[in-house]
């Protein structure tokens, strides 16, 4: 099914996860939550995601082992979800 431009996602553009993620608030959010990430998870972050270096790379940068470094981002991701769940849960009626 596709829309035409003129039809709206169903429940609004609020819960359109698509236009949350795009909103400004929403980018800021995630910023905020990965400086609260400890120092050795934001580097991790910051290798794989901004500097697209893979898992036995990053390993080899912090001296752990890929298995530890794919720890990392499961921790990291863990901990931004739970910053940024009052984004993602619909508010009770």
């Amino acid at each position: 099914m596709y829309l035409d431009e003129d039809d709206q996602e169903p429940g609004g553009p609020d819960e359109n996860p698509e236009y949350v993620a795009e909103s400004d608030g929403f980018k800021d959010a995630i910023k905020e939550a990965i400086t609260r990430l400890p120092e050795r998870e934001q580097l991790f972050m910051a290798l794989y995601y901004q500097e697209e270096l893979n898992l036995k790379e990053i390993g080899q940068m912090l001296g752990v082992s890929e298995s530890r470094a794919c720890q990392f981002n499961g921790q990291a991701l863990g901990r931004i979800r739970g910053n940024l769940e009052h984004w993602t849960k619909p508010e009770p009626d």
